[in-house]
């Protein structure tokens, strides 16, 4: 990797996490572990290019008009989350519960779309954020489409999961192990204890270029949701990922 780029890419990162807000020098440096002398360096390049934009000299900087020019054309897989919209919106009337559309791309994943009650933890988070890989529904299913060889590259850039993303997946034997059996069933499953269990489930679609994608739901409760309850969640889902595909015209799952 070439160091100027990745500290050029850790600011501008670092600026649109401000959403719109300034963001200054001084919590530039702690969000990078940059020095200040670096930061003024870079930033006042990404001023006369028009990727930053400087409020005042203490407030800090905001994205500039170069940085939203570079998605003119287009939004980031614009047809498929515009499409995904009304199938999320299905899901969570269906179900009661959150519906989002993942993607994993360079061993990262993130939501691309979602749709949740008001003062939920995903309404107050904007659109596509990172989220957890190894410990979710989506992420799993996503991975558990993988070859070998995509499998492998995943690990050697972000490494196995640790303990408490997911117990007892210590080697890359076990993870690929696991994955096949998730693969071998239609809708993923994880449960996950936070305030209250998370009960999390997902389907995952490839698209056109190989590209991973998943549905997902999420339901925040103590209990686990009844057999019934359980079914409909993943008749839902699959019926969901199908008109998806249906309107991508994506090919099915091998």
């Amino acid at each position: 990797m070439i160091r100027s780029v990745n500290r050029t890419l850790d600011i501008l990162q670092c600026v649109a996490d401000g959403k719109g807000k300034p963001v200054s020098v001084s919590v530039i440096a702690e969000k990078t572990g940059l020095n200040k002398a670096t930061i003024c360096h870079i930033t006042e390049t990404l001023q006369e290019r028009g990727y930053l934009l400087q409020i005042t000299r203490f407030s800090g900087y905001v994205l500039g008009i170069y940085a939203y020019n570079l998605t003119r054309y287009n939004a980031y897989h614009h047809d498929l989350i515009s499409n995904s919209e009304p199938v999320l919106n299905w899901i969570q009337k269906k179900t009661g519960y959150n519906a989002l559309l993942a993607n994993l791309i360079n061993g990262e994943k993130f939501i691309l779309k979602y749709v949740d009650n008001p003062g939920n933890e995903l309404s107050s988070r904007g659109m596509i954020y990172k989220g957890d890989l190894y410990n979710c529904a989506t992420g799993r299913a996503m991975l558990s489409t993988m070859n070998s060889k995509e499998l492998e590259e995943i690990v050697e850039k972000v490494g196995l999961p640790k303990e408490e993303e997911w117990p007892g997946i210590d080697s890359f034997d076990k993870l690929k192990k696991e994955l096949l059996l998730i693969r071998k069933e239609e809708v993923t499953f994880y449960a996950q204890p936070v305030k209250n269990y998370c009960w999390e489930y997902a389907v995952a679609i490839n698209g056109k270029l190989g590209e991973k994608f998943a549905l997902g739901l999420g339901l925040l409760k103590d209990e686990k949701p009844t057999d019934e309850e359980i079914e409909n969640i993943k008749k839902v889902l699959i019926r969901a990922r199908k008109e998806i595909i249906r309107r991508m015209n994506y090919s099915d799952l091998d």
